[in-house]
């Protein structure tokens, strides 16, 4: 059976499912893990722009407004890999290839492939789709593994923080402009023993007025852009220094401002479970002593030597 992966966290899920050696082609976005980054890259980047956020943001709205698509399947390289199954998501057509292209290419290029689709709005959803897809591959007891696995885990997490006061959550998803993180993310923050600001659980990510976040006054801010690199985020998130009211946020004025690898908490699959672990550490930290958070984290002072 070949596979070809065109989203980071279908990618990771084949891997954790023992399929690695079936992947044939994987996304230009994939990242993780190391032992498939050497297989062809089956989609292209579309946006053309290395800048600052504010500046991908006006290009993605560019080529929305045109109608076209942040990111294409690359048909040539498709129909050369001669997949069995292709997996494509419909989260977001910002985040990857829009599903109907993806159904359009592989009707045109390689009609017999299976398109196996995940769609995620909350926290279970992602089990269901691991699930699904172990199924589909012929791995279901497997996927039944990674799946108790997981949902141990977050148990696990859930006893450590009961009882304990749920502090005010704000999670930036992106700098310019600023955007809330909705989907699965609430569910992660209520998981890990956290209340979340502004957004509800399967709520989609939106644009938010950064009014909205000084009314609100969050006692732990998180920043973790969307697919970027720790690095890159901490290259982002000082702009968010010179907004109204920063440092009046009572999570800045306790330094409780910290940023996140994005690379890995905008993944639903396997290390959904590290980013509800590492939320945890952040919120009760009391509750962790002596452990190291499983996702990478630096806090506002580490990163720029300041609270605020």
């Amino acid at each position: 059976m070949r596979i070809v992966s065109l989203f980071p966290s279908g990618t990771e899920v084949v891997v954790e499912l023992g399929l690695a050696r079936n992947l044939v082609g994987i996304s230009h976005q994939c990242t993780w893990p190391p032992e498939v980054q050497h297989l062809p890259r089956v989609t292209d980047d579309m946006l053309g722009v290395q800048g600052s956020p504010r500046d991908v943001s006006l290009a993605i709205g560019r080529l929305q407004e045109e109608g076209l698509p942040v990111y294409t399947v690359n048909a040539r390289r498709l129909a050369e890999l001669q997949p069995d199954v292709v997996l494509t998501q419909v989260v977001c057509d910002v985040c990857a290839v829009p599903e109907q292209q993806v159904l359009a290419t592989v009707d045109d290029v390689v009609p017999d492939a299976r398109v196996l689709t995940m769609d995620v709005v909350r926290l279970g959803d992602i089990m269901d789709n691991i699930l699904a897809a172990g199924a589909a591959l012929g791995v279901e007891d497997r996927a039944q593994e990674v799946v108790q696995r997981m949902e141990s885990r977050l148990e696990a997490i859930r006893r450590r923080v009961a009882g304990r006061r749920r502090p005010r959550i704000f999670i930036v998803e992106w700098t310019e402009p600023i955007i809330c993180s909705g989907h699965w993310i609430p569910d992660l923050v209520e998981t890990a023993g956290g209340h979340s600001l502004l957004t509800k659980p399967g709520a989609p990510s939106r644009v938010v007025d950064w009014s909205e976040v000084v009314e609100a006054a969050p006692e732990i801010l998180l920043v973790i852009p969307c697919g970027c690199s720790l690095d890159e985020g901490v290259r982002d998130a000082a702009s968010l220094a010179r907004l109204p009211g920063w440092h009046q946020l009572p999570a800045v004025q306790a330094g409780q401002v910290f940023i996140l690898d994005g690379s890995v908490c905008a993944r639903h699959g396997p290390r959904t479970v590290d980013v509800a672990e590492t939320f945890a550490h952040i919120f009760h930290p009391d509750a962790f002593s002596g452990e190291s958070p499983p996702t990478p984290v630096i806090s506002w002072q580490d990163a720029y030597g300041e609270a605020s």
